[in-house]
Formats: structure tokens, sequence, C-alpha cells
């Protein structure tokens, strides 16, 4: 005879008055009270979670944040108070807030915003510096127009690709006195300087008719021989006056450096009162960086040939990282300045930095005079210690 599940051994040892699926409905009271309490708990945490950090620490933050919160400052105000707000933004000593109140402005209008651009071009960052670039010529064509003029012949390698790549959208206009680009345009054809030689040459030749271009893949004498026709006709063509190349314009703000103590690798500290006098070159990267690897090796050789004229250079790495991979890492590529593993607190006294490469240049007072976003060409260096050093 067939059974029934509740006909089994099992079955026949029930208590009296139990019943089938008992068990089963006390599990699911058993979560549902679980259920309710997590819902409790993260309603609780809902509620009592930090917001978000106040405006004026988000100005002062990262680059993203500043703008983000730069924004939301301006937000709804009239014209004459955004200005006057940026412009109080634009000479704070947060470079990440001046980059952004120089973005903002490029928006606006007047000969004030048009004064405040060309003066963030002397600033000492080159964020701040390269967005001045990129803007003026938007707020007031004709002051912008000389700007780019000026940044073409720049010692900063990326200010003057930022105005190359200017100049060439701008000198599309027709009603451009273009004749007046072009002694800016043939100085600027060095073939050491590649993207900035490419761009002048093709500018040119758009401007000109002539097909006289430098491609990618020409050997160094093939862009050699471009130039040289580029000089030739110029020459013979003959500079018109009044179209002199203009004066570089180097960065004159400077600001104090945060007092700071590094612990490099071997253990040994480095503070901002110790390197008073000596000209300090921190900088900041990161084992994994590409743009890094490649721009170390040439800091490797600047302190070697600055370091007997009383440079100081020192790295800080950002993670992940180790101290072991660092000296590994720095070994291979014959870096012998000081090292140390970074901590948030010189990493934020120094601008927030969570993007690297960023280079630092203090003068021999503690002053910021340099601070480089991005990999930069030995000669950009080699021009600034060159300036800082011969201060006295």
């Amino acid at each position: 005879m067939a059974r029934c599940p509740q006909d089994d051994e099992a079955g026949s040892e029930r208590e009296p008055g139990s019943r089938p699926g008992a068990g089963s409905g006390k599990r699911l009271i058993l979560l549902a009270v679980v259920a309710a309490a997590l819902a409790v708990v993260a309603a609780f945490q809902y509620l009592h979670k930090p917001g978000p950090p106040p405006l004026h620490e988000r100005l002062r933050g990262d680059a993203h944040e500043a703008v983000e919160a730069v924004d939301q400052g301006i937000a709804g105000l009239g014209e004459p108070a955004k200005v006057e707000l940026l412009l109080s933004y634009a000479d704070d000593p947060s470079p990440n807030l001046r980059y952004a109140a120089v973005d903002a402005l490029g928006d606006c209008k007047g000969p004030t915003v048009s004064d405040a651009l060309l003066a963030a071009f002397e600033d000492s960052s080159s964020a701040v510096r390269q967005r001045a670039v990129e803007t003026l010529h938007r707020v007031d064509p004709a002051r912008g127009y000389s700007l780019l003029l000026t940044a073409l012949r720049d010692d900063d390698d990326w200010i003057r690709e930022a105005a190359a790549l200017q100049l060439m959208s701008v000198l599309r206009d027709p009603q451009r006195d273009r004749r007046r680009a072009f002694p800016s345009l043939i100085a600027a054809l060095d073939i050491h300087d590649p993207v900035v030689c490419r761009t002048a040459a093709h500018t040119l030749s758009r401007l000109t008719g002539k097909a006289w271009r430098i491609r990618l893949g020409m050997s160094d004498a093939e862009r050699e021989a471009v130039v040289r026709k580029w000089r030739t006709w110029w020459a013979a063509t003959g500079p018109a006056k009044g179209h002199e190349l203009p004066r570089p314009v180097r960065p004159t703000r400077n600001d104090p450096g945060p007092d700071f103590s590094i612990r490099d690798l071997d253990g040994k500290t480095h503070t901002s009162q110790d390197l008073r006098g000596k000209v300090v070159v921190l900088h900041f990267y990161a084992t994994w960086c590409g743009p890094c690897d490649a721009e170390m090796r040439g800091l490797a050789e600047l302190d070697a040939a600055y370091a007997p004229r009383g440079v100081a250079m020192l790295g800080v790495v950002l993670p992940p990282h180790s101290a072991t991979e660092v000296r590994r890492w720095c070994g291979e590529r014959r870096v012998r300045f000081p090292q140390s593993l970074s901590s948030s607190e010189v990493t934020e006294a120094f601008g927030h930095i969570h993007e690297v490469p960023v280079t630092v240049l203090m003068d021999r007072a503690g002053l910021i005079r340099y601070r480089w976003e991005g990999e930069r060409e030995r000669g950009t260096f080699e021009s600034a210690l060159d300036r800082i050093l011969s201060d006295g």
C-alpha cells in the first residue's frame, strides 16, 4: 500500500497537536523580523549619513571639485555679482580655485575680465596660465590674439602647444591681421619642439597656400628641410614693421609654500624649514603612471646637474606603492634624489593632488614660483631653474 509522506517514521513521532508546515511558518516570521530590522538600520544610516562637504571646502578641493563648486556658487547670480565673485576666486591661494575661476571667466565679458585673464597668464600654476591662453581670445579678441603670439614663445612647452593650437583656429578669421602672426610662427619652427613645429608649419601652409608641411613619420632631415623652406621664404618676404616678435611673459605670482615634513625611504626627514636657502623641486608621481616614467629620466639628469648649484629635489610617490617597488623603479631609471611615500597631509597641503605628475618649484625663501600639472620636457624645468637661481 502506498504511503503518504505523513505516514513515514518521522511523521509517526510528531507531538500531539502539531501540524505539517509549522516550522516553515516560524522561519518566515523570523525572516520578516530580520528584514524589518535591516530596513530600520538602512533608514537610520540614510538619515544620518554625512552630507557633501561645505561649499568653501569644495572650492579649495581638487580641480574637479573646485570647478563644480564654482559653478554652484555663481548659479543664479547676475553678471556684475558673478564677475566680482570670480575675480576674488582668481586671486585665491588655492591653485585649483584660481583655475576654476579663470575657466568660468571665459564665459564673461568686459575689460575687467580681460585684465584678470591677462594677469592670470603670470600665475605660478601652469594650468591657470594655459586656461588664460585658451579663454582670453573669446572674451577680448584683440588682446587674446596678442596673448597667443606671446604664449607661442613661452618657456613652458604645454603653453606653447596650447597657443599654437588656438592660433590655428583663430587665424581662420579672414578679418584677422594674419601677417602679424608670421614672425611668431616662423620662430616656432624648431624640430626639437615637435608638436609646436608641426602645428606652426601647418598654419603657415594654410595661410599662404604653400604645401610645406611637417607630417608624422618624417625624419629629422625631412623636417629640417621643411623648416629651411619656410625660413628662406620669410627672409625673402621680409618682416613687416610693427610685426616684431613679442617678448615672453614669465610667471610673477608667488605664494608661501606650506609647512611640510617628508620622511624619505632612508629614514631621513626633510622639512620646509630645513630646506630654506635652497631651491626646492617637489615632484609628485606614481610608478604606474606612463607620463611620470617618461619625465623621471629627465628629472634624474636635472638633479645631477643642478644639485651642486643648491637645488634640492624630492620625489613623493602616490599609492599604490611600496618602498621595495619604489627603490627598484628608481634604480632602473638611475634616480638618486630622495624618495618618500605620499601622505594625505602632504598631497592636500600642495593642492589636493590626486592626478600626477605634478611638480612644484619653490625658491630659497620657500615661495612657490612654479607649479606644473602634467609632464614636461627637460627644457621647461631648466628655464625655470635658471631663472630662479639667477635671482640670487
